[in-house]
């Protein structure tokens, strides 16, 4: 009867031992299959990054500046100058700025100025408005800026009104 006993512990233990094998042999499969899963997953997201990136470079429009001499050169127009002036094209339209300047030693009254660009045959394209405010003291500057919803590559000359 011990040896029944005997076979029957034996039995137990080998079960226990194949069982407990069966059981490292799983973990080993399911850590492997974890990390191979993990690492395609990590490729497939990289590439659809590389892919988006590349699209959205295409899409995006770099800002270019218009530098046509008509448009930044500086100017002087009833004691008033203008300078520094830039106009950027931007996705979906333009930026203009310009450094407005009373060379008089008066005082100037001037609220608005209206801002005609113009094409290569003389044609107002748009007309943006810079806003002083006010008057400028003698010798005192202010930059005005405007954007539009117009892209202006064609403009190649600016006419400054003063409005008020």
């Amino acid at each position: 009867m011990e040896e029944v006993h005997k076979q029957k512990g034996n039995n137990k233990r080998k079960k226990s031992v194949i069982g407990f094998w069966i059981c490292i042999i799983i973990a080993i499969v399911t850590i492997t299959s974890s990390i191979v899963m993990i690492s395609e997953t990590k490729k497939v997201k990289n590439n659809d990054k590389e892919e988006t990136t590349e699209k959205e470079e295409e899409e995006i429009k770099r800002p270019e500046a218009n530098t046509n001499e008509g448009i930044i050169k500086d100017r002087t127009e009833n004691g008033i100058s203008f300078t520094e002036t830039t106009l950027t094209i931007v996705e979906n339209g333009s930026s203009f700025s310009t450094l407005v300047t009373n060379t008089t030693e008066e005082e100037i009254k001037v609220r608005v100025f209206e801002i005609n660009f113009k094409n290569e045959k003389g044609e107002v394209i748009t007309t943006l408005y810079g806003y002083i405010g006010g008057s400028l003291l003698a010798n005192e500057s202010r930059r005005i800026s405007s954007n539009v919803d117009i892209e202006l590559k064609e403009a190649v000359d600016i006419e400054y009104k003063i409005v008020v």
